[in-house]
């Protein structure tokens, strides 16, 4: 401001010297020009000072910008019952909602397991409630077809193959496992209709931390389909691995969750495998494969 005000200073006195001996008309443009240059000063200090105050607030990062977004659903559509959501074995942040808790947690780390468990229990809860009949229901006189679904639960057993994959047999007699519009046989869920199924599988490993590295091989678990045998319709829908490198002398269990969406013809099969069956834990609860139609 002490810039200006001596360019005030130094452009009024050169024109008030050169007015002295100039005729009244003259004085008065002259001073509408000297005014004009003023204001012009005056102007362009004003904007000078909002563009200097402008960038420096741009270059503030607010603190909450940096923060890492966070995803939230009520625990409970998350779990599967009360107990499950006091253990909390997925880690989530608990957050006392009233009488109910709020399961959250970062969106790049929780984002799809929190999606994944809720469309599990949305399904089940669906799928529950049809249970009282697993093919049609009536309601005023009309008949409407149920959505072709499965979900298995129970590992009882697996086949190897002569390429040594190991698939996965289930407990179809459960109570907790139901099939509807879907055939069921020695491991694999025949699809019946067309169309874009849900497929989802969950598995429960209980490594010991001992010397049995199985040639250095991790832990795998996928999810494959065919038909009618064909290899060249085989492939693999889904997969999961955790290398012997990640898992050498960290005892306990490890879960491996696998669910997409994926468009199936008729006829096609689809089925479990998993590289170190021995190791899965039998609980009925614990490890189930199942598919829906969206």
């Amino acid at each position: 401001m002490e810039y200006v005000d001596v360019l005030k200073d130094t452009v009024y006195k050169k024109c008030c010297i050169e007015q002295d001996n100039a005729n009244p008309e003259d004085k008065k443009w002259s001073y509408a020009a000297v005014s004009m240059v003023l204001v012009n000063i005056i102007l362009l200090g004003s904007i000078l000072g909002v563009t200097i105050t402008w960038r420096m607030e741009k270059g503030r990062e607010p603190v909450d910008m940096k923060r890492e977004a966070e995803m939230c659903l009520p625990c409970e559509d998350v779990y599967h019952s009360a107990d499950d959501v006091r253990d909390n074995n997925k880690g989530f942040k608990k957050i006392m909602d009233g009488e109910n808790y709020t399961c959250c947690g970062p969106a790049s780390k929780h984002l799809d397991q929190l999606v994944a468990m809720y469309v599990e229990k949305a399904h089940q809860k669906e799928t529950h409630l049809k249970l009282y009949n697993s093919n049609h229901y009536k309601c005023n006189g009309s008949t409407q077809t149920v959505k072709p679904s499965a979900h298995l639960v129970g590992v009882t057993k697996s086949v190897q193959d002569m390429h040594h994959h190991h698939t996965l047999k289930w407990n179809e007699s459960s109570h907790l496992s139901n099939i509807n519009g879907v055939v069921y046989n020695n491991g694999k869920l025949y699809v019946k209709t067309s169309g874009f199924y849900y497929i989802y599988s969950q598995i429960i490993y209980q490594d010991h931390g001992d010397s049995q590295t199985e040639n250095n091989i991790g832990l795998h678990h996928s999810v494959h389909k065919e038909y009618n045998g064909d290899d060249n319709s085989r492939g693999k829908l889904l997969e999961s691995t955790q290398s012997r490198c990640q898992i050498v002398g960290d005892r306990g269990n490890k879960t491996s969750f696998l669910g997409a969406v994926f468009y199936l013809k008729k006829e096609e099969q689809i089925h479990v495998r998993v590289s170190h069956p021995h190791k899965i834990i039998l609980s009925q609860n614990a490890n189930y494969f199942g598919m829906y139609l969206t």
